[in-house]
């Protein structure tokens, strides 16, 4: 499902550990990594300093490529001068990428870097599955997937994770556990609500029972499901600790439902503060339905 893996690389520590994920995930799918580095045609001042970040930018993804290849991994290296968010989604949709593979700039970074950055950029934009890999903690270095964690709601946008989520389940005999949240916060105390309450738990264990067979007949062999209540991307965070998560895999909408997604409701959340790697997957317009409750997902 991943021969061709996308890797940005911009030298910096923070891309670690997507190196080492991208090396992990190449060696289990047999992929080839095309590493490539962007020079930001917006901060460059004269021709000598083009020149000069060029040549840094070969040698960066020469020695990326070096190590990969190290390790028995197939790979290309480029280095292009644009607007790096444009330039990653464009070699995502022209050169028949599979994956992405962008690291992120941890926790207390990650919330410039979700507002207004390449990442940010890139995940609303792109048509093809993105990795945005944490550094340090449990991203710090590549160790085969054990436990695959993907929240849904029982909509289309939660459902395409599923696909490359089965297919890593697979690839490293991974166990697939299958999360609904049910929201509470906004219910009140009368009978109305109680009926309500029951309604979204009922379609919570919905959800996560038609992911398990579908899991199941996709191959992944051992496949939990749990409901949890309380704020979506709290309990998701909360379940991927917990439960010693390597890898939550999540759905997105559409470019304009991915904006207000990116913007203030749970995968935007999870990517902020998860300590572990997050997979988002998005899905065209056409193919998006509300979530299970107020937080769109």
């Amino acid at each position: 499902m991943f021969d061709e893996i996308l890797l940005p690389v911009d030298g910096s520590e923070n891309n670690r550990a997507a190196i080492a994920h991208a090396g992990g995930i190449a060696e289990a799918f047999g992929s080839t990594i095309h590493v490539l580095h962007v020079v930001d045609e917006r901060i460059l001042d004269n021709a000598d300093a083009a020149d000069e970040l060029v040549a840094a930018g070969e040698r960066l993804v020469e020695s990326v490529a070096d190590e990969l290849e190290g390790d028995g991994i197939d790979t290309s290296s480029r280095v292009e001068t644009e607007i790096p968010r444009d330039v990653i989604v464009d070699h995502a949709h022209g050169r028949g990428i599979d994956l992405v593979v962008l690291g992120s700039h941890g926790r207390t970074g990650m919330r410039k870097f979700l507002l207004g950055s390449v990442a940010e950029g890139v995940i609303r934009r792109s048509d093809v599955p993105v990795l945005t890999v944490p550094p340090g903690g449990a991203g710090a270095e590549f160790s085969p997937y054990r436990t695959v964690l993907v929240p849904t709601d029982g909509s289309p946008s939660a459902a395409a994770a599923l696909d490359p989520a089965t297919a890593l389940s697979t690839a490293f005999d991974a166990r697939l556990d299958a999360l609904s949240v049910v929201t509470t916060t906004a219910l009140g105390v009368d009978v109305r609500s109680t009926v309500f309450h029951e309604q979204l738990e009922e379609r919570a264990r919905t959800a996560v029972d038609d992911l398990e067979e579908r899991a199941r007949a996709a191959g992944v062999s051992s496949v939990g499901t749990s409901v949890a209540h309380g704020s979506a991307a709290a309990e998701i965070v909360r379940y991927a600790v917990e439960h010693d998560v390597d890898l939550v895999a999540m759905g997105t909408h559409g470019r304009e439902g991915v904006e207000r997604y990116l913007l203030g409701s749970v995968t935007e959340r999870v990517l902020r503060t998860s300590s572990v790697p997050v997979l988002t997957v998005r899905v065209p317009e056409s193919g998006t339905e509300p979530g299970m409750t107020s937080e769109s997902s």
